[in-house]
């Protein structure tokens, strides 16, 4: 009896063994079945909208990217600001304005004023311009958004047409013929309204304004040397015309700045022909310090440069072959390099290639326009991991490129061709376009008149 018990007690036992043992295996393809099941046929992928896409731009690789990444369409921030632009409809240049759907063109100034180049004050509340009245004497202006308020901020028959607003929009910086020698510039700074006017050094040779500091304290400028067609001085004066430093003597031409912080800034140089450097400076008066060169890189090219965070990338465009980089102190890092924007010209000669930046320094519009007439646009990321060509042929020529404050549009000057003897505006939607290439260009204008200097509001 015992031995029919202990065997019973066995059977029961391996019955009970194997029944957890089926558990187990239950349990476990149940727990990795819905793992399965998480992972979408591309068939049930949601479509990409401005809703559901990622709220950054791809981050720049360390190398040149195996595979070209899709890109990620961010929703843009609403934007109604107002565009202004130069048109000769009437038969004597004037200053319009518009809304950025075309609407509500209104013109703003009246002859015998000839205004050219309005440039908004980065505020978005004034509108400064220059004229040349029928005494032939270019004058400096300004108005409000809607034409009112017109006031002339110089009386300087010497006036060279040049002025740059300060970037609280409280001071004008603009330059005038000298006196002394018409070969040379005289730099002045006034008040936005006019008054307060202090002269600056003059500005000797190939000298020239290069800019503001962020904070609208100083003014950054060459001084040519008499000697020397091309070795400049870079130095930086307080607006009120104290504290003059030089920063650097015997440097190439130096071509553009940009702004690290309030103590530092990059500057590039370009001897004219293939040489191109790029320079650390301090407002302190420092030795500048060469963090790249084209002679390091690709000879014979043209950089197109800019920063991300504290880090300048710059693109070389040679031959229509574009090549990305990263300056990381004084080391550079290839990002990309691309060859394909020219490929839709039917010829391989006399191609030329422009990129514009986008205000947040994250995407680029390339345009290409080929010898035999065409014209091709592509938007790319502007560390150069993605590119899209866009399904858009234009015949006349982009004369001129002007983003929108918010990125959301690009703003395109067409005309320059014997075919069509005026220009006219059209309207790129960047996420349209990101979505869909062949979404096309939107005609602003349609008349038979020139058009030119169009600036859009900064977001106020």
């Amino acid at each position: 009896m015992s031995n029919q018990v202990w065997n019973g007690v066995k059977v029961f036992a391996a019955l009970v063994a194997l029944g957890v043992f089926a558990l187990g295996v239950s349990f476990t393809f149940h727990r990795l079945l819905p793992a399965f099941n998480k992972v979408p046929t591309t068939a049930s992928l949601p479509p990409t909208t401005e809703a559901t896409a990622a709220t950054t731009r791809p981050a720049a690789p360390t190398s040149t990217p195996t595979a070209q990444p899709a890109p990620t369409i961010i929703p843009f921030p609403p934007y109604d600001g107002l565009i202004v632009f130069v048109s000769e409809a009437g038969g004597m240049p004037q200053i319009y304005r518009m809304r950025p759907d075309g609407s509500g063109v209104t013109q703003l100034t009246q002859p015998p004023v000839k205004p050219l180049i309005p440039a908004w004050s980065p505020d978005g509340k004034w509108i400064a311009f220059d004229s040349t009245p029928i005494d032939n004497v270019t004058t400096l202006l300004s108005m409000n958004p809607d034409g009112s308020g017109q006031t002339q901020l110089t009386k300087d028959p010497n006036f060279s047409g040049y002025y740059y607003w300060s970037p609280d929009s409280r001071k004008i910086a603009y330059t005038s013929l000298s006196l002394k020698d018409p070969k040379d510039v005289q730099l002045f700074v006034m008040n936005a309204d006019g008054s307060g006017k202090t002269e600056l050094p003059e500005l000797k040779g190939p000298g020239k304004f290069l800019g503001w500091s962020p904070d609208s304290r100083q003014i950054v400028y060459t001084l040519g040397d008499p000697d020397a067609t091309l070795a400049t001085s870079v130095n930086i004066i307080n607006a009120d015309g104290t504290g003059q430093l030089k920063l650097a003597s015997q440097l190439d031409g130096v071509t553009s700045i940009q702004w690290q912080d309030d103590r530092y800034f990059y500057g590039a140089t370009s001897n004219g022909s293939d040489q191109w450097r790029l320079y650390l400076f301090s407002t302190e008066g420092t030795a500048p310090v060469q963090v790249a060169s084209t002679g390091l890189v690709v000879i014979g090219s043209v950089p197109t440069w800019f920063l991300q965070g504290s880090n300048p990338v710059f693109i070389t465009n040679s031959y229509q072959n574009l090549a990305w980089y990263r300056v990381e102190g004084t080391q550079m890092t290839l990002l990309a390099e691309r060859s394909d924007y020219a490929g839709r010209c039917k010829t391989g000669q006399d191609n030329n290639t422009w990129m514009d930046l986008s205000p947040d320094r994250s995407l680029l519009l390339v345009s290409t326009h080929c010898s035999e007439g065409g014209t091709w646009l592509a938007l790319a990321s502007a560390d150069g991991a993605w590119s899209i060509p866009l399904q858009i042929s234009i015949r006349p020529q982009i004369v001129d490129v002007a983003w929108s404050p918010n990125g959301q549009y690009v703003l395109l000057t067409l005309g320059d061709d014997p075919a069509t003897p005026h220009d006219d505006l059209y309207l790129l939607d960047v996420g349209k376009a990101l979505k869909d290439p062949t979404s096309g260009l939107m005609p602003l204008t349609s008349d038979n008149a020139w058009k030119y200097d169009a600036a859009w509001q900064p977001e106020q």
